[in-house]
């Protein structure tokens, strides 16, 4: 067994303890990474599922408005059909020069 000096008293080295406290330091930090990791993401995840549905909400608004917009527009096309068959009744009429009396 290997002994080391200390305060010049003989102690036995415990290499086992030693190596059991490094794992459970290294599982101690490599689980405060990954669970700090793990809220991180899930952090991230949520702010993305806001945005997605606030994307989703103005591409609803954005097509309802669109629908409303192809209505109107459809309103309006038959609306000025009907103003320019009115149009038509009152173009002046041309009186060629042979029918005119002096």
């Amino acid at each position: 067994m290997a002994y080391y000096i200390n305060s010049g008293k003989r102690r036995k080295k415990n290499v086992f303890l030693i190596v059991l406290i490094t794992l459970t330091l290294i599982g101690l930090a490599t689980t405060i990474a990954l669970t700090s990791g793990f809220f991180y993401i899930g952090k991230i995840v949520e702010e993305n599922l806001t945005n997605i549905e606030e994307v989703k909400q103005s591409v609803i608004n954005l097509q309802q408005q669109i629908d409303t917009s192809k209505e109107q527009l459809e309103h309006y096309e038959e609306k000025l059909d009907r103003l320019n068959k009115q149009l038509v009744r009152f173009e002046p009429i041309i009186i060629p020069d042979s029918m005119l009396r002096e």
